[in-house]
């Protein structure tokens, strides 16, 4: 009887361990939308311009001291 308990019990970690991974999956669109979207903003507000170099984004500043 305890045997089985237990099972059930790792049974019950591994299908919410795995429900969780997909949640997680799935949204992940949806959080690089918010984060990009965030950083486009803070660019913009820093005075930058937010431009695509190659297939990467980037923020350019217009200001050469806060250029790396």
């Amino acid at each position: 009887m305890m045997i089985n308990l237990a099972r059930y019990g790792f049974a019950l970690v591994v299908v919410a361990a795995v429900g969780g991974a997909m949640f997680y999956v799935a949204s992940a669109p949806d959080r690089i939308k918010e984060r990009r979207s965030t950083a486009q903003q803070v660019c913009a507000s820093g005075g930058g311009s937010w431009v695509m170099v190659g297939r990467d984004e980037a923020c350019v500043s217009s200001d050469p001291a806060k250029r790396n």
